[in-house]
């Protein structure tokens, strides 16, 4: 049976005659391993391995930045947090329970490219909309979470500046 990845060893051997100068960028490292066997069938005798990367090990390599742990990267965001003029701060053991909940949309966000600046500055004035009170004043809280909200934006620029400087990213 001719698989996928059989079909494109051939067709790479066909057309360069060795593997030495290809790089392949497969959609996981495991497809990655499963393509070996396949370039070694059209082989009469030992090379190096050619690069095989899964997607996301190839633009770890084209980006130039090395990749940060989610430990890293929760300490990041607490530093910037911390820096920020937000009117109430969480400490640690707080910031803990809800912080990889906006680190993963920080990285959704970020992996569709998503315009943050406009769709931070929209979500502020729902929920603006949403805690308006025909009958007075919001709480403290109401007042810290829509002041939170506000700044969404500026905590995620300052988190990408902060791993940018340090040659990071998630």
């Amino acid at each position: 049976m001719n698989t996928f990845l059989s079909h494109i060893a051939a067709t790479v051997f066909k057309k360069y005659g060795s593997f030495e100068q290809v790089v392949f960028v497969v959609p996981s490292i495991r497809a990655g391993t499963q393509l070996r066997p396949y370039l070694a069938q059209h082989l009469k005798q030992p090379i190096v391995s050619p690069k095989i990367f899964g997607i996301e090990g190839f633009i770890n390599e084209i980006s130039e930045l090395q990749p940060v742990t989610n430990t890293q990267l929760l300490f990041s965001l607490f530093e910037v947090y911390q820096k920020s003029d937000l009117p109430h701060k969480d400490d640690f053991y707080v910031f803990v329970r809800w912080a990889n909940t906006l680190l993963s949309d920080f990285d959704e966000l970020d992996r569709y490219l998503i315009d943050t600046t406009e769709l931070f500055q929209q979500l502020s004035e729902i929920k603006k909309v949403d805690e308006w009170k025909l009958d007075g004043q919001p709480t403290a809280m109401v007042r810290n979470y829509i002041a939170f909200n506000q700044k969404l934006g500026v905590l995620h620029t300052d988190l990408t500046t902060k791993l940018l400087e340090n040659r990071t990213g998630y």
